[in-house]
């Protein structure tokens, strides 16, 4: 019995002993407890302690002492990983790259805008690396920024510290999610980098060592995926894409530093615009003072939300005051944005009375799901003498209609089960329309968690009433699964004039021209 104790109790102390030591530098509020201790600016604390904080908005900033790197932590990130030491946070952020299937955060509008256009926004903060140096901005900035999105009527996804299949996986989720959507915007601050003509948003997990980790392993993000996924959403009005990050191309592993070799703003967004923090081969700034925000992030919260102001002279001011913010001490050069706009219309974040662009209608188009893995090749297309490409939605009646707009507004807040409810009722009168939301529904990770089977079978009963978009839907799901049903249901909706369907299939061409 005393050995058994003797070794428990070493081990107990082993771990405390082995356990890193970390300094606080930096804090949100005066003292902070930990471990029972109230605690402040110069106090020490184990990896291992238990932080007791004050509030979801309290942040601090500590150095591990051991390996002298830097560290974020903040209350709402804790609580997203069910966290309750650095410890416990670490190495589950650590294990990024096998994390997927949710967010750490969802921002819900706020109630009280009164913006009538449907907003959703992504937001990305990256600040704990395993293989670079952390950042000290990028998790409040999220934060921050989230919560003024929310402000503007955007419902708001939001991520902490992922890792390269969490931010994939983010991605498609987040691109299957707009269908529902007029406008989208995605926000991520943390490491970058450009490499070999391409920019790259760099993960927590990202371990490069050679350019084949690059090109072929794929442990960074190419900006291109991004802008990519948006474009394939023709439901929306407006794209837009701001990327708090460096652009340095100094090194391979895209440490903040000055860069020599500048490259083009290549990628462009169909109505839309590519807002970059800083100039191509530059670095953008962490913060330099107490805990705060970028620059880049001060300045848009700063002008975001001014009434009336399009989004081409919210860009010249943040311009203005990135530049004006970097232009003194501790700052080495002044930080200067660049945008990349392809919009044809003005579009306001926050639009009053006077000059107001009227709401385009949605229209519910949502890209690709993820195809499901074994599934059966039973629903292929059915044969009709009716008008292809003809909806169904042209002779659902007025109730049905009302049935399915309940639906979407569900949806928007949701709210998925009453959803389901009012697609399922105006399916069980015959609507397509409710089939198709119905296969859309069970294709949001949120609801049923992303059943893809049932989401197939909805698309082809409602693709199996000419419904073109659920045609277009079924087509890509047997996609690479059972090629041919594919094309049968990819021609059926090219034919009824669907563009991405015609897009699909001249891909189909191009592959056979390759192998033959």
């Amino acid at each position: 019995m005393k050995r058994i104790f003797s070794l428990s109790l070493f081990v107990v102390l082993a771990v405390t002993l082995c356990a890193a030591k970390y300094k606080i530098v930096k804090l949100s509020t005066p003292t902070i407890v930990i471990a029972g201790r109230t605690c402040k600016v110069g106090n020490m604390f184990s990896e291992k302690d238990l932080i007791k904080w004050s509030s979801d908005e309290q942040v601090l900033c500590a150095r591990n002492m051991d390996d002298n790197t830097y560290k974020y932590f903040a209350a709402k990130a804790f609580k997203a990983h069910k966290a309750s030491t650095a410890y416990d946070y670490l190495l589950h952020t650590h294990k990024m790259s096998t994390r997927s299937g949710g967010f750490d955060m969802v921002v819900e509008r706020d109630k009280q805008c009164a913006i009538s256009e449907n907003r959703i926004a992504l937001v990305i903060g990256n600040a704990n690396y395993m293989a670079e140096k952390s950042l000290s901005t990028p998790i409040p900035d999220a934060m921050e920024v989230s919560k003024t999105l929310s402000a503007l009527g955007f419902n708001v996804y939001v991520m902490f510290d992922a890792g390269i299949d969490a931010m994939n996986d983010a991605i498609k989720r987040f691109a299957v999610y707009a269908k529902q959507y007029q406008t989208a915007l995605v926000y991520y601050a943390g490491h970058g980098s450009q490499f070999n003509g391409d920019a790259y948003l760099i993960p927590v997990d990202a371990a490069v060592e050679t350019s084949y980790d690059v090109l072929h392993g794929q442990r960074w993000l190419p900006t291109k995926r991004i802008v990519s996924f948006l474009n394939e959403v023709p439901s929306l009005t407006t794209r837009i894409l701001m990327l708090d990050a460096c652009r340095t191309n100094s090194d391979l592993l895209a440490s903040r530093g000055d860069g020599e070799d500048s490259m083009l703003d290549t990628d462009e967004l169909n109505e839309g615009v590519i807002f970059y923090s800083t100039k191509n081969g530059y670095e953008a700034y962490d913060e330099a003072g107490a805990i705060a925000h970028s620059p880049f992030a001060t300045a848009v919260m700063k002008h975001i939300g001014t009434p009336n102001l399009s989004v081409g002279d919210f860009i010249t001011d943040v311009m203005k005051e990135v530049k004006t913010l970097t232009s003194v001490a501790p700052y080495p050069h002044p930080q200067e944005p660049r945008s990349v706009p392809t919009l044809t219309h003005r579009f306001y974040f926050n639009p009053s009375q006077a000059g107001l662009r009227p709401a385009a209608a949605t229209t519910t188009v949502t890209p690709a799901p993820v195809r499901p893995s074994g599934y059966t090749t039973t629903n292929r297309p059915a044969t009709s003498s009716t008008t292809s490409g003809t909806t169904a939605s042209a002779s659902t009646s007025a109730a049905d209609a009302e049935l399915v707009a309940q639906g979407k507004k569900a949806m928007r807040a949701f709210n998925y089960d009453t959803a389901k409810n009012k697609f399922s009722l105006a399916a069980s009168h015959g609507s397509a329309e409710g089939d198709y939301q119905l296969g859309l529904l069970y294709s949001n990770s949120n609801y049923d968690g992303y059943n893809r089977e049932t989401a197939t079978s909805y698309f082809v009963k409602a693709a199996n009433q000419n419904h073109t978009e659920a045609m277009y839907q079924a087509g890509m799901m047997y996609l690479g699964i059972d090629n041919a049903t594919a094309k049968q249901w990819l021609r059926k909706a090219a034919n009824a004039g669907h563009q991405q369907a015609k897009a699909q299939l001249s891909r189909f061409t191009r592959r056979a021209e390759d192998i033959y």
